[in-house]
């Protein structure tokens, strides 16, 4: 069993695996060359190309932007939308969770007051993919 888990910052969105039989996770990173549209087509094709690759995939976490002091970059809204079109070509949809991080200090917002998860929420990270596996382990998906 896989998940797959997306991470967006800017023009670089980070794309990982996560094997829950043997504990693995492999990380991929695609950097957008520039803000036109065949950088756009390439991203499309990149994912759709490495996700249709993948047997077995039992859930879909995506980390979207959340509305903090400033608004997500333009490329990051076209990145995610890029994303979801992907899983939905692919009828993954049913599978896909998001959750929200805040831009700025990246910390976990809106998530549940458990203490475990209180706990996370004061925490730094330096960098988002870091966030999406804490938030795997919480869960227990891995």
């Amino acid at each position: 069993m896989y998940i797959l888990s997306f991470s967006v910052s800017s023009k670089e969105t980070y794309l990982s695996i996560f094997n829950t039989q043997d504990k693995s996770v492999v990380t991929e990173k695609f950097v957008l060359p520039n803000d036109n549209g065949e950088s756009l087509r390439a991203l499309y094709n990149y994912l759709q190309l490495f996700i249709s690759r993948q047997k077995d995939i039992s859930k879909i976490i995506m980390e979207v932007a959340s509305n903090g002091q400033r608004s997500p970059s333009a490329e990051r809204v076209k990145s995610e939308g890029i994303i979801e079109l992907v899983i939905f070509d692919l009828n993954l949809f049913d599978k896909l969770s998001k959750i929200k991080t805040q831009k700025t200090k990246k910390k976990y917002k809106e998530l549940p007051d458990n203490s475990l998860w209180v706990s996370l929420n004061e925490t730094k990270y330096a960098s988002k993919i870091q966030q999406v596996i804490a938030y795997l382990l919480i869960e227990g998906l891995i």
